[in-house]
């Protein structure tokens, strides 16, 4: 790893784009070779004057386009040396994440107390039925399926609550779980320890149950919890 200063401070564009930019440039100069070892993600982090989350983006996208790759418990490798910049066009496109994620949490909590007041006997079991097929996937650790249950399963609760608008409001921002970019991020954090992708199942489940004994108190406290967790995962370094 180079002794001096490789990254500067960004400026006002988004920042994990700045920060996919110049790590890019910095493998194009030879600053990394193919087979080197990027810095650890702290170290960008402080010298580019960033989040932790717009690092872990900027790393998702070039591990996307094939430039990077990232091995759990090891750090980030270069892999090939770009051609193109394709991984800031991904990243331009994309939501952020961490937009997203505190609109859900804020959003997300008022559904659910309005689901316990309204909600049917009925639509509480879809919701539940839903966690308990998200259980099933622990020993497949079917990743992709868990996003497609994930959805379905804010959706049902969304769905709840008996209002067309709430649950228009929370498709809307779902959509960034779909982004391949927010999927690499949280494949990468389940791969790294398996207890991390049991903690989001079990996360699940005990929303659900909190919703179906109507317990406004618990079931709060477990979606809170949740959003703490998600929050963990985009902050989390490697």
């Amino acid at each position: 790893m180079p002794g001096n200063v490789v990254f500067r401070a960004v400026g006002a564009q988004k920042k994990s784009v700045q920060v996919a930019e110049q790590i890019l440039e910095a493998i194009q100069r030879g600053v990394y070779r193919v087979g080197d070892k990027l810095p650890p993600e702290r170290v960008i982090e402080q010298e580019t004057g960033v989040s932790k989350t717009s690092v872990r983006e900027a790393l998702s996208a070039l591990h996307l386009a094939g430039i990077v790759e990232r091995i759990a418990g090891s750090g980030t490798f270069v892999r090939s040396c770009p051609q193109g910049w394709g991984a800031l066009a991904l990243l331009e496109e994309s939501e952020s994440v961490e937009d997203a994620l505190e609109a859900r949490r804020v959003v997300e909590r008022g559904v659910l107390e309005l689901a316990i007041e309204q909600a049917e006997e009925a639509q509480l079991g879809a919701v539940q039925r839903v966690s308990e097929e998200m259980r099933s996937l622990l020993g497949a650790k079917d990743y992709e399926r868990f996003f497609d249950l994930n959805e379905e399963f804010h959706l049902a609760v969304a769905e709840s609550t008996g209002n067309p608008l709430i649950v228009k409001v929370v498709r809307l921002l779902l959509q960034v779980t779909r982004q391949r970019l927010w999927k690499q991020m949280i494949t990468d954090y389940f791969l790294r320890d398996e207890r991390h992708f049991r903690r989001a199942i079990e996360d699940h489940r005990r929303i659900g149950a909190a919703l179906a004994k109507r317990d406004k108190e618990r079931v709060v406290r477990a979606m809170e919890e949740h959003f703490i967790s998600a929050k963990r995962i985009l902050q989390e370094g490697s």
